[in-house]
C-alpha cells in the first residue's frame, strides 16, 4: 500500500540523487567541493558517500517512524528540503 510516508521517502530519496548527481557534473565541470567530510583526493567518492549516507539517513528514518512519526516527518521534509536547496545550487554551479 502507497501511504503518504512511503511517497515522502521516495520524494526525498530523489533530492538525495539529484544532491549526487548535480555535485558529480559539477565537479566534471572543475568545481571543487568545500564540505569538509569530501575533501579527497579522487572526487568520484563524493556522489558514492553521498548517496550511502543519504540511504543510510533513509533508513534511519524510517527507524524513527515507528516509535516517534511527529519528529521523523520533521526531518525528512527539512531533510527533503535541503537537498532540493544544494541541488539546486549545485545547479547553478554548473551554468557558470
Amino acid at each position: 500500500m502507497v501511504t503518504p510516508w512511503v511517497v515522502a521517502m521516495c520524494l526525498f530519496g530523489a533530492s538525495v540523487g539529484a544532491d549526487a548527481r548535480t555535485t558529480q557534473i559539477a565537479l566534471d565541470r572543475g568545481g571543487v567541493e568545500v564540505g569538509i567530510p569530501y575533501r579527497w583526493e579522487n572526487p568520484a567518492y563524493i556522489p558514492a558517500t553521498r548517496m550511502v549516507i543519504g540511504g543510510a539517513q533513509g533508513y534511519a528514518l524510517n527507524r524513527l517512524h515507528k516509535t516517534h512519526p511527529k519528529t521523523a516527518w520533521g526531518l525528512l521534509i527539512a531533510s527533503t528540503l535541503l537537498n532540493g536547496a544544494v541541488a539546486r545550487h549545485n545547479s547553478r554551479v554548473v551554468d557558470r
